[in-house]
């Protein structure tokens, strides 16, 4: 029996363990999902914060003073 795989889907962080496969965006974690089968992953990691709106509040407020305001998502 194959090894159970792992996935990670996040556009910015990288996990500190390689055994993970790694999809940047929604295409990459469709693709991978499509290519392996869903019953090949034992575990998936999903960002809490993945897409563009996200990255525009953390540039522009989380970075400086480490506040995060989720209605600016």
């Amino acid at each position: 029996m194959d090894k159970k795989l792992l996935l990670y889907l996040d556009d910015v962080r990288t996990p500190i363990n390689d055994e993970w496969n790694v999809a940047r965006n929604y295409d990459e974690f469709v693709s991978f999902i499509k290519l392996k089968g869903l019953e090949m992953f034992e575990l998936i990691s999903l960002d809490h914060d993945l897409g563009e709106t996200a990255m525009i509040e953390y540039y522009n407020n989380v970075k400086e003073n480490y506040i995060i305001d989720y209605s600016n998502i």
